[in-house]
Order: C-alpha cells, then structure tokens, then sequence
C-alpha cells in the first residue's frame, strides 16, 4: 500500500489556478489604479490650461461689488467718555444703567426732544458730545 502524506501535492491540485486567478485579480487592480491616475493627471492639465491672468482680473475687478459695499457704508460712533463705565439713563428701563466706555453707539433720530442712541440693543438718552464719530465703516 502507498499511502499518500497529506503534505504531498499531486498534480491535480487547484492551488495553482486559485494563484493563477490572485495574479489576475492584483493585474485588473493595478490596471485600474492607473486608469484613475491618468484620469486625474488630465483633469490638473484641464486646469492649468485655464488662463490664470483672466481669473486674477476677475477676482481684482470691484465693479461687481461696488454697489453693496456703497450700500453697506455708514459711520461709526461710540461712547467717548473719561471715565471706564458712565452710567446712562435707559429709556425702555427707566432706570440708569453702566455702559462701558467705548462702546458701540448707533444714533437714532425722534421726534421727542434729546438726545438718544442704540447701545447693545436699548435705547439710552445721553448728551451728543459723549459720542464720537470713529469712521466709516
């Protein structure tokens, strides 16, 4: 009797396609990989043959934004007192409150007599020389 060790390979083993079919796979794989990379090499050619000088010129032009930056211009105040808090009557409070120097103030124009102003969304009364105009925004 020859008993066969089941360590011998014979030739009728199906290792050998089972590799066969591995080389195959890792062959279409690397084929597609570089089917990718050429794909994405010819799109960066695409963008470098846009011209760059128009597409700066496009950016510099502020023709386009003119309109919304006239728009958008108003000047700028805040509180301008000595002192670090000033405390300021509250209209819709009816009490004083302390504001910090510097502060945003945005004027409003009433038919009551005084002065009034905006700061941090209520309504103050305070005399017109504490508020200074910094610029236009």
């Amino acid at each position: 009797m020859n008993k066969k060790s089941k360590f011998e390979i014979s030739g009728s083993n199906s290792g050998t396609t089972v590799q066969e079919e591995k080389v195959e796979t890792k062959e279409k794989s690397d084929d597609e990989k570089f089917e990718e990379l050429l794909a994405a090499l010819t799109k960066i050619d695409e963008l470098h043959e846009v011209e760059p000088e128009g597409t700066i010129q496009k950016i510099l032009d502020t023709g386009m934004y003119e309109n919304g930056m006239i728009e958008n211009a108003f000047p700028m105040y805040v509180l301008d007192v000595e002192e670090d808090i000033k405390w300021l009557y509250s209209v819709q409070r009816k009490t004083y409150v302390p504001i910090p120097g510097g502060s945003e103030v945005i004027p409003v124009d009433t038919e009551q007599e005084g002065y009034f102003c905006v700061i941090n969304n209520e309504v103050f009364s305070l005399e017109e020389e504490w508020v200074t105009c910094i610029g236009w925004n």
